[in-house]
């Protein structure tokens, strides 16, 4: 699924029907209510700072931890990049 607005994403993810990547402002209640869970211990940080977030047991745990790694890989590639750019 694809969202436009991220209140959507996350009342999906609310509703158990898969993940949502936000920053903390719009996910902080839904986490200290329970609601949503970082489903990773692991944290991509940046100036934007994004979360992932699931529901707490997701349908399809294997899908979650595939997309999982491949935004790690996203953010090691983008800063790779950027560093590249920096020493340039």
């Amino acid at each position: 699924m694809n969202f436009s607005q991220t209140s959507l994403a996350l009342d999906a993810a609310v509703a158990g029907q898969g993940v949502a990547l936000a920053s903390d402002p719009f996910v902080g209640d839904e986490l200290a209510a329970g609601r949503l869970c970082r489903p990773f211990a692991e944290s991509i940080t940046g100036d934007l700072g994004f979360f992932v977030v699931a529901p707490r047991k997701p349908r399809y745990p294997g899908t979650v931890r595939r997309m999982w790694d491949w935004l790690v890989a996203q953010s090691r590639s983008e800063r790779a990049g950027a560093d590249d750019e920096l020493s340039a």
